[in-house]
């Protein structure tokens, strides 16, 4: 796939606009676009069976922060297919210069993206809303040797079996390790080493690693859930309540809710189930269609 030529796509969104009132979606990203054509696919014909009447398109992150001021047109932005080294600078970056042209934005960075890129400000938001969440450990990056060894006895007498350690701000499990409990002492030298490491550039989270019978990546978009694995009605429910708690928040920050995001969820032996991670720019959208439910109709 091509980059996205602007002035075309202007002239084009002109027509668009003029023929059959048609909303333009670009994608902003900054990796190769061509890896997004199956996404592309996906959501032109989602929006063409769901009458939308919203089409999808790519441009580069650095195209899109070139439209000056006098860009007017009906157009909405969606942010997705970051680098990883800047996936949080450059999604601020493109959702500042969206809210100034005045573009609605499917995924604002100042909504749902800042709560769930902060792993510890998601733990404790899931907590307060009643959601059940694994046991979590925080530990600032300038926290010294002691309080780490605290922690760690802690969690030696709390009866936990295994734990990770992970970047608060981490993504994709980069620098994320799982130890088990049996024989810890034999691996504290090295759990000291990684935890060392990750605070040289972030705050660390230690968590319970949970137990679980299945695994599912289920991506929300326009009150639509989508999952390659069937989803009970419970499930369902559990969506729909989490739903209802991302929309409070988006009101209590005065943004716009978010239209496309995900979650891995766990459903754990006990039947409880378990958000694992949430992602306001979803990979990989359309590996996740196989079973679709409209959550307006649950």
């Amino acid at each position: 796939m091509q980059r996205l030529n602007i002035e075309s796509s202007f002239l084009d969104l002109v027509v668009h606009k003029a023929d059959d009132d048609i909303c333009s979606v670009f994608i902003v990203c900054d990796l190769d676009p061509s890896y997004l054509s199956s996404t592309l696919e996906f959501l032109n014909s989602f929006s063409s069976l769901k009458s939308l009447s919203k089409t999808f398109s790519v441009v580069s992150i650095e195209d899109f922060l070139s439209w000056g001021l006098d860009f007017n047109l009906s157009a909405e932005v969606l942010c997705l297919h970051l680098s990883l080294d800047n996936e949080i600078k450059n999604h601020k970056l493109i959702s500042d210069h969206a809210f100034k042209l005045g573009l609605k934005q499917l995924n604002p960075y100042n909504s749902l993206a800042e709560l769930c890129d902060n792993k510890f400000l998601f733990y404790n938001f899931m907590l307060a809303q009643g959601f059940k969440q694994a046991r979590t450990c925080y530990l600032e990056k300038n926290s010294s040797k002691a309080e780490i060894y605290s922690i760690l006895d802690n969690l030696t007498a709390s009866g936990m079996d295994s734990f990770l350690l992970k970047p608060c701000f981490g993504t994709e499990s980069i620098d994320q390790y799982a130890f088990k409990l049996k024989g810890f002492s034999l691996k504290l030298d090295s759990i000291i080493e990684k935890i060392t490491m990750i605070q040289k550039y972030d705050s660390v989270l230690i968590q319970e690693k949970l137990e679980f019978k299945e695994e599912y990546k289920i991506v929300f978009l326009y009150d639509n859930v989508f999952s390659a694995k069937a989803l009970s009605e419970k499930i369902l429910a559990f969506c729909l309540q989490l739903l209802a708690a991302f929309k409070d928040y988006a009101r209590l920050k005065s943004e716009f809710m978010s239209d496309v995001f995900s979650i891995d969820l766990l459903e754990l032996a006990s039947e409880d189930l378990v958000i694992l991670e949430a992602n306001a720019r979803p990979a990989g959208i359309f590996k996740c269609v196989k079973h679709s439910y409209y959550l307006g109709g649950f």
